[in-house]
């Protein structure tokens, strides 16, 4: 279900501090706004791809590390651990149907609170 792309490939800044601060940086393969440390993501931030997935989470040295809500193109979306840019299984948790339709009312927007709170609804 998760796709890692290498989404700091090649791109630029758009808006924002990319280097140091809070920014969006865009490239062909998608779209990362959030935080950075050091030219990396680095904190809280949002990726969308070009495929149409989507993450909202923690993010540490350009790769998602820490808690994080994954939705894919096929309509699922999955909630827990990433460690080294890959999701760590165990310690999530598909999203139900009306979750899924919660978030997608509020056009699709939810905070880095909402995600924790959801996350510990377990």
């Amino acid at each position: 279900m998760l796709l890692s792309v290498p989404l700091f490939a090649f791109g630029q800044c758009s808006t924002g501090n990319c280097e140091n601060g809070v920014g969006t940086f865009v490239t062909s393969e998608g779209i990362y706004t959030g935080e950075f440390k050091d030219g990396l993501p680095n904190g809280v931030g949002v990726s969308e791809y070009s495929l149409g997935n989507k993450y909202i989470g923690e993010w540490e040295n350009g790769e998602r590390n820490g808690l994080g809500l994954f939705f894919s193109i096929t309509g699922s979306a999955w909630i827990g651990k990433f460690k080294s840019d890959m999701p760590m299984y165990s310690t999530g948790r598909v999203l139900n149907s009306d979750e899924i339709e919660k978030i997608k009312s509020n056009d699709g927007g939810i905070t880095m609170e909402e995600v924790k709170k959801l996350y510990q609804k377990d």
